[in-house]
């Protein structure tokens, strides 16, 4: 039998660009950039459509990407993710370093910025070259922080987000220092803006500054809104709708807020039927067949309600409280089995699932699980498929729920962050657990005796060899010995980032004890005190 050998080079340029998409776009560069000139223009066509994702990038990696084969493809990039999270510390700072400004991604029709905080620089750099990406139609701030920025830096900076010619979707995820937060009509474009055609809204609570929005932006023709404490019938929505947005086709509408507690059940029950009814009139049944669930229960004097459009499009799963104490109710003339696969975050409870309501959900794309061993003989029925989980907060009550867990970490083979939230036993996590794609690990949960455990200096040199850790870049951990950080950050040679409790740690200390760290801290780890007690140590 003759056996025929297949060089890499024999392949098709389609086959070739397909592969490509297979592997991490730093290596394809690393590996086949100045082959040959087939292989560079391959390289050319690949970057058009390649989406440049920075995230968990190493240092290295990140200096090579920038030094080297970023001038080649700088103009043919059209997706940039830039991160500032502990994985990639400081890489909006360093991309700077290195030369680079945000004008330079002339072709760049996607935008996204990571866990960024706000600094002069990047104000100064970044931001005023916002308004010269004429090709951008996406900007996504996801979790940024802004800080020491002042308020006409913050408008304009949004005033540059709305003159971009071709923006159709913005996200704006930012956390600001109270003093710092832009007043509301900061964020109203003026004049109206034609282009935007999708708007998404999350945990809105003013009315007025919504619908000031709604006015500058006449041609949304997709919406989704995400609001708290605010009670909008439907009458009140088809008002909106019709004198603002006429060009709606899709509503994404999420509400919680809560009314008055009777004493009687039937009178609570009848005021959710009094309300409900607002959206079973023609305009949402008969002529945009927008159908609504409506989730209720009693707290305290309060009736809490929880409702949203069918099917729902939102992250996280919408009742949180047991199935014995809430009801539920949709508007659909015939009930049908609407999909919940937007879901992307839950906490799972037993009983929370135990309802009819339930019985048929699968939550198939869960990236955000908050769970407390053992699972019940549902768990899997309900999330039957955990290959894109990539946070689990975990609970252990006893020594012999690791076995669960274990079996857990086996199938989640993209799970990047494992949090140990509370644990019941004598024994320390991480246990002599295993995974291969954990790479942060928070160990900051309480014990059984309810307070945070600190780690010695003997149980951090098991955690620097154990199965778990040795993989990891990030590390969350309260230690009881400055000794124990030096240990961890010379023995765990893939640590990017190590948060650290320490108690000692106090105002009133004779010496500064961040200040000592530094004299022991090899090139290139750094220190900075987030608060007293709490230290971030970065490489």
């Amino acid at each position: 039998m003759t056996i025929k050998k297949m060089t890499l080079e024999s392949l098709s340029n389609e086959l070739l660009i397909e592969l490509f998409e297979l592997l991490n776009g730093i290596d394809v560069l690393h590996c086949f950039l100045g082959l040959n000139t087939r292989f560079n223009s391959l390289l050319l066509i690949y970057f058009r459509t390649y989406r440049v994702d920075l995230r968990s990038i190493s240092k290295e990696n990140f200096t090579l990407f920038c030094q080297t084969y970023l001038p080649l493809i700088i103009n043919q990039i059209i997706h940039l993710r830039l991160s500032d999270d502990d994985d990639t510390p400081r890489q909006y700072f360093h991309l700077l370093s290195a030369g680079f400004k945000l004008n330079q991604f002339n072709r760049l029709r996607s935008l996204t910025f990571d866990n960024i905080s706000s600094d002069p620089m990047i104000n100064l750099f970044f931001f005023c070259d916002l308004s010269r990406l004429y090709q951008l139609t996406h900007l996504k701030f996801i979790n940024c922080r802004i800080s020491e920025l002042e308020k006409q830096s913050a408008q304009d900076i949004i005033d540059r987000i709305w003159s971009l010619p071709k923006l159709t979707y913005c996200y704006w995820d930012l956390n600001y220092e109270e003093d710092d937060r832009p007043s509301s009509r900061q964020f109203i474009p003026s004049p109206k803006n034609l282009s935007v055609e999708k708007l998404a809204l999350y945990e809105v609570c003013s009315q007025r500054v919504m619908i000031n929005l709604f006015q500058l932006l006449p041609n949304i023709n997709h919406l989704k809104v995400d609001m708290f404490s605010i009670k909008f019938t439907g009458h009140d929505w088809k008002q909106i709708i019709v004198k603002y947005l006429p060009q709606l086709k899709v509503f994404q509408l999420k509400m919680d807020f809560s009314f008055y507690r009777f004493i009687n059940d039937q009178d609570n029950e009848e005021q959710v039927e009094q309300y409900l009814a607002t959206y079973r009139t023609p305009f949402w049944i008969e002529h945009h067949q927008w159908f609504i669930r409506c989730h209720w229960r009693l707290w305290m004097a309060s009736l809490c309600i929880c409702i949203y459009t069918l099917p729902y499009k939102f992250d996280y799963f919408p009742v949180i409280s047991n199935a014995y104490d809430s009801k539920t109710i949709s508007t659909c003339p015939h009930e049908k089995y609407f999909s919940y696969d937007s879901v992307q975050q839950v906490s799972y409870s037993s009983s929370l699932f135990e309802d009819d309501t339930w019985s048929y959900i699968q939550l198939n794309n869960i990236r955000i699980l908050h769970l407390q061993l053992p699972i019940d003989h549902h768990f899997f029925s309900i999330v039957p498929n955990i290959e894109h989980l990539h946070l689990l907060v975990v609970d252990i009550p006893e020594r012999n729920d690791h076995l669960q867990l274990q079996a857990l970490l086996d199938r989640a083979l993209n799970l990047h962050f494992l949090v140990f939230n509370s644990w019941d036993t004598l024994e320390m996590p991480p246990y002599q657990l295993a995974s291969a794609s954990v790479r942060r690990l928070d160990l900051q949960g309480v014990n059984q005796s309810r307070h945070r455990h600190s780690y010695d200096l003997k149980q951090c040199m098991e955690l620097s060899q154990s199965s778990l850790a040795i993989h990891c870049r990030v590390v969350l951990i309260r230690v009881n010995q400055i000794e124990s950080i030096l240990l961890l950050i010379n023995s765990m040679i893939n640590l990017r980032t190590l948060h650290v409790l320490y108690e000692d740690d106090q105002r009133s200390n004779r010496y500064d004890l961040v200040e000592l760290l530094k004299n022991y801290l090899s090139s290139p780890w750094t220190v900075i005190r987030h608060n007293y007690g709490h230290w971030i140590f970065q490489s």
